[in-house]
C-alpha cells in the first residue's frame, strides 16, 4: 500500500500521486528535462527506425575498367585511374588503372544496438536489482526501499543547502566585522 500525496500541476490542476511515483521522480530527475528537449516517445520511435534502416558503405577495388551499365543496381562508380579505352561498338572498356566501386549494406552493428534498446525499453530482459546500502548508527547497511532512499536523499540535499547557507552566511557575518 502506498499513500497518495497531491500534486499541482503547472496549470493548478490538484493530481494524486503515490510515493513510488515520487521517489521515481526523484531518482529519474531526467525526464522532464529530455521532454522538454523534445525528446519524447514519438522521437524515440523515429531514432529507432532510422538506426534499424541504417546502411553502411562498403569500397571495392577492381583492376582495369568498369562499365557503369553493366553495375548492378546501388552500384557506383567513384573513381578511376589510368586511361580508360572505350570500344567504338559498345564492347568491354579497356584500363590500365584501377576503378573503385562503392555500394551500401546493412549495418549491422547499428540495428542490433537498437533492437537491444527496444527490448530494454519494452521490459523485455529481466530486471538488475539496483541497491543502495544506507548506514544505520552503528555503520552495519540498513535495507532501503524507493521512497526511504528519496527520503533519505531529500534528506541529505537538505542538509548540503542548509550547511551552505550557514557557510555563506558566516562569512558575511566575518566580513561585516572588518
Amino acid at each position: 500500500m502506498s499513500a497518495a500525496k497531491a500534486s499541482v500541476t503547472p496549470r493548478g490542476i490538484m493530481t494524486k500521486i503515490t510515493s513510488e511515483e515520487m521517489a521515481a521522480d526523484i531518482l529519474n530527475p531526467f525526464k522532464d528535462v529530455l521532454l522538454k528537449g523534445g525528446i519524447d516517445d514519438k522521437f524515440l520511435i523515429k531514432q529507432l527506425k532510422s538506426e534499424f534502416r541504417s546502411k553502411e558503405p562498403k569500397i571495392i577495388k577492381i583492376k582495369g575498367a568498369v562499365n557503369p551499365e553493366s553495375l548492378p543496381r546501388g552500384y557506383k562508380i567513384v573513381g578511376q585511374s589510368g586511361e580508360v579505352i572505350h570500344c567504338a561498338d559498345g564492347g568491354q572498356d579497356y584500363s590500365d588503372g584501377e576503378t573503385i566501386i562503392e555500394y551500401q549494406v546493412k549495418n549491422i552493428g547499428v540495428s542490433q544496438r537498437a533492437r537491444m534498446d527496444v527490448h530494454k525499453l519494452r521490459g523485455d530482459y529481466p530486471a538488475v536489482k539496483q541497491s543502495i546500502e544506507f548506514p544505520d548508527e552503528n555503520g552495519k547497511p540498513q535495507d532501503v526501499n524507493g521512497l526511504e532512499i528519496a527520503t533519505r536523499l531529500a534528506y541529505l540535499l537538505n542538509e548540503a543547502n542548509r550547511r551552505k547557507n550557514e557557510s555563506n552566511g558566516s562569512n558575511t557575518d566575518s566580513e561585516s566585522d572588518n
